[in-house]
């Protein structure tokens, strides 16, 4: 196998002409790879670095070898590079979820001006595509100005990668300009459908039953929108999240399913005393589609752990094995925030500012501006799970300990109910002894 790195973090296999993303770990693994091959002086050099049982590196280094061998897994295409930024031009909604970390935040809406000011920006400092969330760009109070931000960034040769909206306002006459203004083959909506602000009296949105016209799914099929959506597990119950789940196996262009509990915005509890209920809810899901498995044509992530690759083939797990703080992962990820500061996570300013640098910072690498912890650096250094989890989600880390440093509780309960309770090991055998096996 010939292999060289094109990035920091990517490499090419020459032979196949696969591209990888790779973390810190596999970083390494390559790099020894390269001076060493699968030779016993690879082994003994990493035992010695990671400081780690022979035969398990051994084991982790031949398979992770091995998977640089098999067929891209990753379009290159769909990366988060320099060139990529997300843009929130505004942080206002409408819908008022219950569960939203915009509601309590001073409100920002990026006008004309400052849309074309910051499209020079972008011009000047290379960036190539962009991904657009908020806020709700289609609400009234922004719709002209998103139409705006959209025909100027196509304009200046920036391609759009993405659009988040809660749906609401995807109308028949907003999906026809869309259909004339956006390249909809390059394009993925992420909609989301959840519980929202008891005002807007509607409890689960699959439709907007008696809100707006349930047919306006049929149109986003018509015009092959391709849709990835997002529910964060909040109120509801195991039957209403359910309910998402079964609609969602009705729509051709779904391609995603994302299912996640709330991000409180303040140090909270919500997470240990909602989690009776939220492991309900993810036990009625995964029933239903063991049983319908054939209709269901989406991909699923349940609370950032269960995914429906790793329940139909447990190999996948070895991957995770050599994953380090997955924020790492987005190497070059930044959000221009509503505000004008950069970011790397959408969310982590709205649970602490000072997680926010000044534009001015848009050309530099992340690990320049931002912190560069590592797995060594975290609480979950210790923890039995740190190779399944890779040590979880900073923004629920800081959500339920109050620092950057802390335990993702919500990856940490996942696990412990994986392991310690029958429900897999019954229902999902061969992912319950692939999870047992890792963990010795």
């Amino acid at each position: 196998m010939s292999i060289k790195f094109i990035s920091e973090n990517l490499v090419l296999n020459t032979r196949t002409n696969c591209i990888f993303k790779i973390n810190q770990t596999g970083k390494e693994f390559i790099l020894t790879y390269l001076n060493y091959g699968l030779s016993e002086q690879s082994i003994q050099f990493l035992t010695k670095k990671f400081n780690i049982d022979k035969k398990i590196i051994k084991n982790d280094y031949f398979n992770y070898i091995k998977q640089l061998n098999k067929q891209c897994k990753i379009n290159i295409e769909q990366l988060p590079f320099l060139h990529h930024l997300i843009l929130e031009p505004t942080n206002e909604c409408s819908a008022h979820c219950i569960h939203c970390f915009h509601q309590s935040k001073n409100k920002y809406s990026w006008s004309k001006k400052e849309i074309n000011n910051f499209i020079k920006f972008f011009k000047d400092y290379g960036i190539k595509s962009v991904s657009i969330t908020g806020g709700e760009i289609f609400s009234p109070h922004y719709v002209e100005n998103a139409k705006y931000l959209i025909n100027n960034l196509y304009s200046n040769n920036i391609d759009i990668s993405t659009i988040s909206t809660n749906g609401m306002f995807l109308t028949k006459e907003l999906c026809d300009w869309l259909k004339n203004n956006l390249n909809l083959k390059k394009v993925i909506f992420r909609i989301s459908l959840d519980t929202i602000g008891i005002k807007n009296v509607v409890i689960i949105r699959p439709g907007y039953k008696n809100f707006f016209n349930e047919k306006y799914w049929d149109y986003l099929n018509l015009l092959k929108i391709n849709v990835i959506v997002t529910t964060v597990i909040s109120t509801q119950s195991p039957e209403e999240i359910l309910n998402i789940a079964k609609f969602l196996s009705t729509q051709k262009y779904v391609k995603s399913w994302i299912l996640k509990p709330l991000v409180p915005t303040k140090k909270s509890s919500f997470y240990d005393s909602q989690w009776v209920n939220i492991k309900k809810i993810y036990i009625k899901f995964l029933n239903w589609f063991k049983q319908n498995q054939d209709s269901v044509t989406y991909n699923f992530i349940l609370g950032n752990v269960i995914t429906r690759s790793l329940l139909n083939d447990s190999s996948y797990l070895e991957e995770y094995q050599l994953n380090e703080h997955p924020c790492k992962e987005e190497q070059f990820q930044k959000t221009l925030k509503a505000n004008g500061k950069i970011s790397r996570c959408p969310i982590l300013p709205e649970i602490n500012e000072n997680y926010t640098v000044d534009i001015k910072n848009l050309n530099q690498l992340n690990s320049e501006i931002y912190d560069d912890i590592s797995i060594s650096d975290l609480q979950c250094k210790t923890c039995k799970y740190v190779k399944l989890c890779g040590g979880g989600c900073r923004v629920y880390a800081i959500s339920y300990s109050g620092n950057l440093y802390g335990c993702d509780l919500n990856s940490h309960m996942m696990w412990d109910w994986i392991v310690n309770e029958n429900y897999f090991k019954h229902t999902w055998e061969d992912y319950y002894i692939k999870v047992k096996e890792m963990l010795c």
